[in-house]
């Protein structure tokens, strides 16, 4: 899920996904379509910390809308690209497991983990997760995540 969105070269990525897809077979590509919520908040919260990321601080997600979505596979050489709207809404008990969760599977988060090292990362991540506290509060935390997706049949 949202994998694309985080090559550092987007439409070589879609390139090369139309150039090994088989014809006849669907391409299923996804993107965040909303930054709110808990997960939101995360973001301003690195981003406060580290304001030359290219997440957060108010910008909107890569493939952040469906003309974006479109028009860059479209330019990759998909031709009847529809994108869909999907919906998960996850309920996570308290502030810990949401932060724990976030830094080993949040793709922007374990990204930035790695490029930062464990060292940098823990003054970050001490400072994002009070930052979380004051703002969604110790739990449980309700994270409603929009996603689009892309289908194309080649």
């Amino acid at each position: 899920m949202a994998g694309l969105v985080f090559f550092p070269d987007r439409d070589a990525g879609f390139r090369e996904l139309y150039r090994v897809l088989k014809p006849g077979r669907p391409a299923v590509v996804s993107s965040i379509a909303s930054l709110e919520g808990p997960f939101g908040q995360m973001l301003e919260g690195i981003h406060a910390n580290l304001p030359d990321l290219p997440y957060g601080g108010g910008q909107r997600p890569p493939l952040g809308t469906p003309e974006e979505f479109s028009d860059e596979m479209s330019s990759a050489g998909f031709r009847d690209v529809a994108i869909r709207t999907s919906t998960h809404r996850e309920v996570t008990p308290t502030l810990d497991e949401y932060w724990a969760r976030m830094q080993r599977s949040a793709a922007p988060v374990a990204l930035l983990r790695r490029r930062l090292g464990e060292e940098r990362w823990s003054d970050v991540a001490d400072t994002v997760r009070e930052q979380l506290r004051q703002t969604v509060g110790k739990g449980p935390l309700e994270e409603i995540t929009i996603h689009y997706l892309a289908v194309e049949i080649r």
